[in-house]
């Protein structure tokens, strides 16, 4: 009887706390919380339940909406009603990561490949300083090549639900 005593005040404060988490951490003050650290004219997208999928750009955001731009029209999204809300970024580094991992091979082969048919002018045989030079160079181009492209690609990351 004592112990069933001794926990009324956890159970009570337990009780207590759970509508007042609910009240915080709904959809649409998680999102706003995760938008407002947006800059305006970023990329989104919207799954909206009746509509499906809404993409353009975020204009603001307020504890009960969501405002972007979609082509060019101003829309205002109450913001409880998305199911997840989506960021946009560019891909400029996975495209310069991946360009330069792919160029630094390549480089590589050509490298091997045209230190084998030169000679440094000496009968020490083929050039193979060029491997390394051909690897760095491949590289670099690569890595440019892949920055480029990937500026041009959005890719979207869901902030809301987590």
């Amino acid at each position: 009887m004592r112990s069933t005593l001794a926990l009324l005040p956890l159970l009570y404060a337990l009780g207590a706390a759970a509508p007042a988490a609910a009240q915080v951490s709904g959809p649409g003050s998680e999102a706003t919380r995760a938008l407002a650290r947006l800059a305006p004219s970023a990329p989104m997208r919207l799954h909206l339940p009746r509509e499906g999928r809404v993409t353009g750009r975020f204009l603001s955001a307020s504890d009960d909406s969501i405002v972007l731009l979609v082509g060019r029209t101003r829309r205002v999204v109450a913001a409880e009603t998305p199911d997840s809300v989506w960021i946009g970024r560019r891909r400029n580094g996975h495209g310069a990561l991946i360009g330069g991992v792919l160029g630094v091979a390549a480089g590589l082969g050509v490298g091997v490949a045209v230190s084998g048919i030169c000679s440094d002018g000496g009968d020490s045989g083929p050039c193979t300083g060029l491997i390394p030079l051909g690897g760095l160079a491949g590289g670099a181009a690569g890595g440019l090549l892949g920055y480029l492209l990937g500026s041009g690609v959005t890719g979207y990351h869901r902030i809301t639900p987590r």
